[in-house]
């Protein structure tokens, strides 16, 4: 096999997030990094009696996925961590949106839906300069690969 010439970077990568996966707000601009986590299948394993030395095994069903949004902290109305404050404390069921090559035509989109679990507050430390960050879970279901058609 060649070596790839289809590689990216996360240079033209989104995040999209909507109550009623109709209306996206895009908050890529607040966003700085997406970390998943777990959607593994469940696995199952069962043995018999006599001679054979191995389980039987078998595969079951998805479980829930993390991802990990870190996010710029503002206290602006518009922005992401507001947004995703009132999603938290309105235990808003949420739709998430992650294009990691960008919304184009013919992208891979993830899309899933879950629940933001931690309220926005930002750590601070008086001897750095370095902008105020959040680390925020959404937790959910799905995002199987699709791909973006307009």
């Amino acid at each position: 096999m060649a070596q790839t010439t289809g590689h990216i970077s996360a240079v033209n990568a989104t995040i999209e997030v909507s109550p009623d996966n109709t209306t996206w707000t895009d908050i890529s601009g607040s966003a700085n990094s997406v970390s998943p986590d777990g959607g593994e299948r469940m696995t199952g394993e069962g043995y018999t009696l006599g001679s054979t030395d191995t389980a039987l095994i078998a595969i079951g069903k998805k479980q829930p996925i993390a991802l990990k949004l870190r996010i710029i902290y503002t206290e602006e109305t518009d922005e992401a961590a507001y947004l995703i404050d009132g999603y938290y404390d309105n235990k808003t069921y949420v739709y998430l949106r992650y294009r990691p090559k960008g919304a184009s035509v013919g992208a891979w989109q993830f899309v899933g839906r879950g629940y933001f679990t931690k309220p926005v507050v930002p750590p601070s430390d008086s001897g750095s300069a370095d902008i105020l960050m959040v680390e925020e879970n959404w937790w959910g279901v799905e995002l199987p690969i699709t791909v973006q058609s307009s």
